[in-house]
């Protein structure tokens, strides 16, 4: 089984050949210290275009997806990239109620 959940702050990049790339910023404490992870993701379709028209950066972001596998050779040799690949992007729990609130007739692709 190959599933992903994550929440966290959504940090885009610039989108290319139908993708949205961006980075989930999942901050957690350890030893008492806050820190951080940033996870690659990537998504497609009608889960970019929802993510691109409702969130901007720094907003939390839901998402449901799949951990996907890439080796990229360089003149340095091969690499390889572990990127989430979005299946599902929803707002959270609070900005849900925010946004329903504020558009009625928000789009929401998987009818939450």
């Amino acid at each position: 089984m190959n599933i992903v959940i994550l929440s966290g702050q959504y940090y885009p990049r610039e989108p290319k050949d139908g993708r949205l790339e961006f980075s989930i910023r999942e901050s957690y404490k350890k030893q008492g210290e806050w820190q951080s992870a940033f996870h690659s993701c990537v998504a497609f379709g009608q889960s970019a275009e929802f993510i691109q028209q409702y969130f901007q950066a720094g907003e939390v972001l839901d998402l449901q997806g799949h951990l996907s596998t890439v080796k990229k050779e360089t003149d340095a040799g091969s690499r390889t990239y572990t990127n989430v690949v979005v299946d599902r992007a929803v707002f959270p729990p609070k900005a849900k109620a925010k946004a329903k609130s504020q558009q009625a007739d928000a789009f929401d692709p998987f009818g939450e």
